[in-house]
């Protein structure tokens, strides 16, 4: 590299400096000033720089590399003062009164010039800054219109479907109670002429009204057996339709679950017998308060169910304390239940294909007795496996309401 270009490259590089420099120790408002000199030392020249301003926290850091000698000092005024010295590296340089303005006119130009490129420069990135922040603005405005139109459209959806719902519970809940009041006027009137049915034909079935032949006999029979079904159907209504509505009031009392288990076993014993099936009872004598009545026909319907769809083996009923409560289990070996059909076990109106018997079911039973266990305060679960057998377990507190 020739001596010119190297000549140009250290007065560059200089005058950024001093730029650099002169911009730390500015300060808007505040004068500031910059003196240039030359200094002998050793028999070298060297050139002396003197930036001062009120500016403190000043970052030379840089600068130090450049210069060979750095001093950062303050006046009793109160200002900042750098003083930067450079040696030339020219031993046969002459320090001249014209040179000295030559450089001095050079070093300012070349230094105002550098800085008025930084300026223009960071005025672009500025403005290239403030174009993208206009634009992003553009883009949430336009973003936030949009969302606000949306936000009105599904608030009058959600107006129109809240209107819809409303129209639609107020509909469900009078054809509830209509259906409610049907059940109720509908009980007495169903139910007294079916308990004729039952009891006359019962007494023509032993023989009071005279002998019977084969033929009748089996009829009758048959007839018995409708008359008892659809009676069974129509309590079975008549109790959910009390239940869901409200109506149905626990008759709470005191009474010792071994007894009630007792009493059902005799009354199924029969059933058990005839499709020789074991039925064991292990029920702990403790008292509880609660719904005498309900709670029989909570353990007569599983039961019953465990003895219908059984055909070997066995059907166990077990229950212990647990903390506050009564804990009953009804498990039997009969056919089990899928597991894809758990979720529709305890619905209303619902039997499954392969658990349809000669005894045909109201597909009540089940729905019911949830009803009635939860009317208690209590719990029902089931576990079963498709082919060895289901376990119903039902929990009750010892007391109702404590």
């Amino acid at each position: 590299m020739s001596p010119d270009w190297l000549l140009l490259l250290r007065i560059t590089r200089l005058a950024t400096i001093t730029s650099d420099l002169s911009r730390s120790i500015y300060q808007e408002g505040i004068e500031s000033s910059l003196t240039v000199s030359f200094e002998e030392r050793k028999g070298i020249f060297g050139l002396v720089l003197i930036f001062q301003g009120k500016k403190t926290d000043l970052n030379v850091k840089q600068t130090e590399l450049f210069f060979d000698n750095l001093q950062i000092m303050s006046t009793k005024d109160g200002l900042q003062k750098i003083r930067a010295f450079k040696y030339i590296p020219d031993p046969e340089f002459k320090l001249t009164e014209e040179f000295v303005d030559m450089e001095k006119e050079r070093l300012i130009r070349l230094s105002r010039e550098e800085l008025f490129n930084e300026v223009k420069r960071k005025n672009e990135e500025l403005l290239k800054i403030l174009d993208e922040r206009k634009k992003m603005w553009e883009k949430l405005q336009d973003a936030h219109r949009s969302l606000k139109m949306e936000k009105i459209k599904i608030d009058r959806k959600v107006r129109r479907r809240t209107q819809q719902f409303q129209k639609a519970k107020e509909e469900a809940e009078r054809a509830n109670q209509m259906k409610s009041i049907f059940l109720a006027s509908m009980s007495h009137e169903l139910r007294t002429p079916l308990n004729s049915i039952i009891g006359f034909t019962g007494i023509v079935l032993q023989g009071f009204a005279g002998e019977l032949n084969d033929e009748q006999k089996k009829q009758l029979e048959m007839s018995y057996g409708s008359a008892k079904h659809l009676l069974s159907l129509i309590n079975d209504l008549l109790d959910i339709s009390k239940i869901e509505s409200g109506e149905l009031k626990p008759d709470i009392e005191e009474f010792n679950i071994a007894e009630a288990g007792i009493k059902i076993r005799d009354s199924l014993k029969i059933m058990a017998e005839e499709k020789e099936l074991e039925l064991v009872f292990n029920i702990p004598n403790i008292n509880i308060f609660s719904d005498k009545r309900r709670v029989e026909q909570i353990l007569l319907n599983l039961v019953n169910n465990a003895l219908k769809f059984t055909e070997k083996g066995k059907v166990e009923v077990k229950a212990h304390k647990r903390d506050e409560n009564i804990e009953v289990m009804v498990k039997d070996t009969g056919i089990g239940i899928k597991k894809e059909d758990f979720r529709k076990l305890f619905q209303p109106f619902v039997q499954l294909e392969y658990t349809i018997t000669e005894e045909a079911g109201t597909g009540l039973g089940l729905y019911l007795t949830k009803n009635l266990v939860q009317f208690l305060k209590g719990s029902i679960q089931m576990e079963s496996e498709y082919g060895k057998g289901s376990t119903f377990t039902f929990i009750l507190p010892i007391e109702y309401g404590g």
